[in-house]
């Protein structure tokens, strides 16, 4: 996604709560995708 494919969208969907979360990303590394999951999860569920 983006000019040249520099940044990155997570995207989440919970059936259960309807709901659908979607975050940027500087890159697609599994680090950053992790961090990102934990912070959504900390800060959402």
């Amino acid at each position: 996604m983006g000019k040249n494919q520099k940044s990155f969208l997570l995207t989440l969907v919970d059936k259960t709560l309807k709901t659908i979360i979607i975050q940027k990303l500087p890159n697609k590394r599994a680090k950053t995708v992790v961090a990102a999951f934990r912070d959504i999860e900390a800060n959402t569920f």
